[in-house]
């Protein structure tokens, strides 16, 4: 979804959305357009956006997915780099690449202008449609489904000046610490301990240090009062942690519904193998732990996890 800035009129929202909060930040109503492009027009799209005129006002400017990531150097007039930051993060956008494409209703009558592509063109790939006829909708429902939502911008664009200074360059930033290192220090301890000694040794990974918690709970939804929600969250290195995976297993079907027994292996699954990917060294001296018959031996290919 590429949302024209000028629709937006407050800087931030929140800690409290409020309906009004909503129309007063986001005050233009309109319908929403739906259509695809290639790798190579999304990119002469964004980069018509980034033209000289941006800098002096006299041009629409918008909102990117957080998807993409991109840097534009004003003195080249090119990217330096524009790549794609979903399932494979840092992959650069190949000309023949799809992508489905949301406008504001104003924005895509009026597209020629704003991006350079015209109508017809848009059309060879499919036509356009319409798939709402209110953005204040999409975006209630939106809220209404989501929660502790992160108001950080994080890095999408980075524009250059012709000097090659920074002019436009949006990193996640730190507003506030949400717990004192103290608190944190006692969760890790206990987590880890659940890992090691509780209902969460299935979590346990040879060579790291893995705290964890299992939150199995029963479906107020369903009509079958037995049904669950097996669940564990793992968190490694729990000494300095780096990597976080939470498995949810909706009215597992199987000897228990255990989150202990039944997610949590998979969460050491997931954490082992992108430990590995991401080079974190094993310890040379792990941890006591159980010797669970849970607990695998580590095999030469450094994954102590078969897959099956």
């Amino acid at each position: 979804m590429l949302i024209g800035s000028g629709s937006i009129r407050a800087e931030k929202l929140g800690p409290i959305v409020t309906y009004g909060d909503l129309i007063e930040g986001f005050p233009y109503d309109d319908g929403v357009f739906m259509f695809k492009v290639t790798g190579r027009q999304l990119r002469e799209m964004l980069h018509y956006m980034l033209r000289e005129e941006a800098y002096t006002g006299h041009t629409e400017f918008y909102q990117l997915p957080s998807t993409l990531r991109l840097r534009y150097d004003r003195a080249k007039g090119d990217f330096d780099y524009f790549t794609y930051c979903g399932k494979e993060v840092g992959k650069e956008i190949s000309d023949d690449a799809l992508f489905t494409v949301g406008l504001q209703n104003y924005h895509f009558k009026n597209i020629e202008s704003f991006f350079n592509i015209s109508y017809d063109t848009i059309c060879k790939l499919q036509k356009p449609r319409s798939v709402a006829t209110s953005c204040q909708d999409i975006l209630m429902e939106y809220f209404r489904e989501h929660e502790m939502l992160d108001a950080v911008v994080d890095g999408r664009m980075t524009i250059l000046a012709p000097d090659g200074t920074v002019l436009e360059h949006r990193d996640p930033v730190c507003k506030q610490q949400v717990i004192q290192p103290e608190t944190s220090a006692v969760m890790r301890e206990m987590m880890e301990a659940v890992v090691l000694y509780g209902g969460g040794r299935n979590a346990q990974i040879a060579g790291y240090r893995v705290g964890g918690k299992s939150g199995t709970s029963q479906k107020l939804d369903s009509a079958d009062e037995k049904a669950r929600i097996a669940s564990f969250v793992a968190v490694a290195p729990i000494d300095d942690p780096q990597f976080l995976c939470l498995v949810c297993l909706d009215e597992p079907h199987s000897w228990t519904t255990a989150g202990g027994s039944l997610s949590a292996p998979v969460c050491a699954e997931v954490l082992e193998q992108t430990l590995v990917y991401k080079g974190v060294p094993r310890a040379t001296e792990a941890p006591a732990a159980s010797t669970a018959e849970t607990a695998a031996d580590l095999p030469a290919d450094g994954d102590s996890f078969d897959g099956a």
